[in-house]
Order: C-alpha cells, then sequence, then structure tokens
C-alpha cells in the first residue's frame, strides 16, 4: 500500500461514522418520527411524510462524532390552500409565516419534550454507544 493510500485509509476512519453510531442515528431518527406523529394524531395535524435530509438523509455524509438530524416534514398544500387563495403575495408570506410558527411552537416543540430528551442518562448511554 503506498503512502497515500495509507494516509487516506487512516483519514476514512477518522471521519466515517462506526456502525454504532449510524444504528443510533436511525434510532433517534425513528423516535424522532413517533413523538413526532403521535403528537400530530393528538393535535389532529395532518403531514405527507417525516424524512431525515441533509447529512443523515439520502446523502449520508454525516462525520463520526459530529452529527445532527434534520427532518423535513411534507404538508399537504390542499388543506392550506382555501386560506391561501386570492392573497397577495405579501399576506401570503405572513399568513403562510404564520401557520409555519404555529405548527412548530404547538406540534413540533411540544413533540420533543419527551423526559427521554431531557434525561442527562439518556444522552449519557446514546454518547456511550456511539464512542465504542
Amino acid at each position: 500500500m503506498t503512502a497515500i493510500n495509507t494516509i487516506f485509509k487512516e483519514v476514512l476512519e477518522d471521519i466515517i461514522p462506526t456502525q454504532r453510531e449510524l444504528t443510533l442515528i436511525n434510532d433517534i431518527i425513528k423516535q424522532l418520527k413517533r413523538l413526532l406523529d403521535e403528537k400530530a394524531q393528538q393535535l389532529n395535524i395532518s403531514y405527507t411524510k417525516i424524512e431525515p435530509q441533509g447529512s443523515t438523509g439520502i446523502k449520508q455524509t454525516q462525520l463520526k462524532n459530529d452529527f445532527d438530524i434534520d427532518l423535513f416534514v411534507g404538508l399537504n398544500y390542499e388543506l392550506y390552500k382555501p386560506k391561501y387563495e386570492g392573497l397577495s403575495k405579501n399576506k401570503l408570506k405572513k399568513e403562510s409565516k404564520k401557520d409555519f410558527l404555529n405548527l412548530c411552537n404547538n406540534w413540533i416543540k411540544k413533540s420533543l419534550i419527551a423526559k427521554e430528551f431531557r434525561n442527562p442518562l439518556f444522552r449519557q448511554r446514546f454518547c456511550h454507544r456511539s464512542n465504542g
């Protein structure tokens, strides 16, 4: 093996997440989706999909020991269309922003108040799992 190949291999080992980390990420995504779905059902909120995006999505470009999870939440525009029909561009922007903030504050944020996300032992357990 050439020196360049050796360096390349070492760098990849330093930056590519372990299978344990990838499993952890997938477990967290599943839990987040479950919590969001449960809260959506409680609030009678309809959505089309919840999918990971960015580095933890299709691209799979997350780094070892350094990842975040971005979730895309798809909404059915047809449900909002009657409210937005005939609005000027500025009014549409204002109304859609208000609806978006309402969904964030009353659905997304409140879905994530689960005690697991506030418990240091949970974070420690997952951090410990991902380090080995």
